[in-house]
């Protein structure tokens, strides 16, 4: 708070005896304000600034000058404090909001080989890192042995004892019937009865299922669902293929 140029001067007046109403008239100034250079002076919970105000002010008139290219230990080492009660202040200040994000993108652009080896270094020494690289690293040969072991079990392999395989009954356009169990097998071993653009195999985005225009269009002769209810609907013929109705699972 500034002083006011008269306040020592009537104070001096007042102390001498001078009536305040003729310090008044002297100085040319209001009556009241000698009241107040009273009241200033003789009250007792009128203190100096404590400790936190220097320093917050010293904090703030420094980051209004050197802000955000300053780090803390600057700020502490000039005006006498903890780097810890630097970033208090200056988030009391409201100076701090995204400098630390915005300090480190400008010095990995500045120097991105030192920041690659310091990142490296860091990833070196952290166990949390090595922890989750190694659950990684099993979960990948779990994967790896689950493959191999599902690869020899024939419930998963392509062939009729699939555990998905259900029986089917067609008749050929020659008049054929065939009864089988599991369509894609039996279009994979008799890949002459149809058109060799029908039995190219492409793998369903949506499902992962490896399917082609053969599979596709036998699958929508069958006039049951897997749960055995009738379809909403279904092709009576497909390319001259029609299901067996005689036939009944």
């Amino acid at each position: 708070m500034n002083k006011s140029p008269h306040r020592d001067e009537a104070l001096r007046l007042f102390d001498l005896g001078v009536p305040q109403k003729e310090i008044a008239r002297r100085l040319g100034i209001p009556y009241q304000s000698i009241q107040g250079f009273r009241k200033r002076r003789d009250n007792p919970f009128i203190r100096p600034p404590s400790q936190e105000q220097i320093h917050t002010a010293a904090v703030k008139k420094l980051a209004e000058q050197h802000f955000p290219d300053w780090e803390y230990s600057q700020y502490a080492k000039t005006v006498g404090i903890s780097k810890t009660a630097v970033g208090r202040i200056l988030k009391s200040l409201g100076y701090n909001k995204g400098r630390s994000v915005e300090h480190l993108l400008n010095w990995r652009r500045q120097n991105p080989v030192l920041a690659q080896e310091v990142r490296t270094a860091g990833l070196n020494k952290s166990l949390k890192f090595k922890k989750a690289y190694e659950k990684n690293f099993n979960d990948r040969e779990s994967i790896r042995k689950a493959i191999r072991t599902k690869s020899t079990i024939p419930a998963c392999m392509k062939c009729p004892e699939h555990g998905c395989a259900r029986e089917w009954s067609i008749i050929s356009p020659k008049g054929v019937t065939y009864t089988f169990k599991n369509l894609s097998h039996f279009v994979r071993t008799n890949k002459t009865m149809f058109n060799s653009d029908d039995v190219v195999w492409k793998k369903c985005k949506v499902s992962g299922v490896e399917q082609c225009r053969a599979s596709q269009g036998l699958a929508a002769l069958d006039p049951y669902t897997r749960k055995g209810t009738p379809r909403c609907k279904c092709y009576n013929s497909w390319k001259g293929w029609r299901w067996n109705h005689a036939y009944s699972v």
